[in-house]
């Protein structure tokens, strides 16, 4: 389900946010560290992330912080 111009709360997935000085907002399912990037390998997965900007940035950060209360 896309709900545009806001974040969903769902109980049992498994993402990551980033949060970059309140301007660049990433969300999505890659293992930033621990991602394996070979393809050959069986352990290998097709994650994906999402990348906001700018003012929408802004709004979706303030509604993510306010959500897990974070000042």
């Amino acid at each position: 389900m896309l709900i545009k111009n806001s974040i969903l709360r769902l109980e049992g997935v498994h993402n990551k946010t980033l949060i970059v000085d309140d301007s660049i907002l990433v969300e999505g399912s890659f293992n930033w560290l621990s991602a394996v990037r070979d393809e050959s390998n069986p352990f290998f997965r097709l994650e994906t992330s999402i990348v906001l900007t700018g003012e929408e940035a802004k709004k979706n950060i303030l509604l993510a912080k306010n959500d897990l209360q974070i000042s």
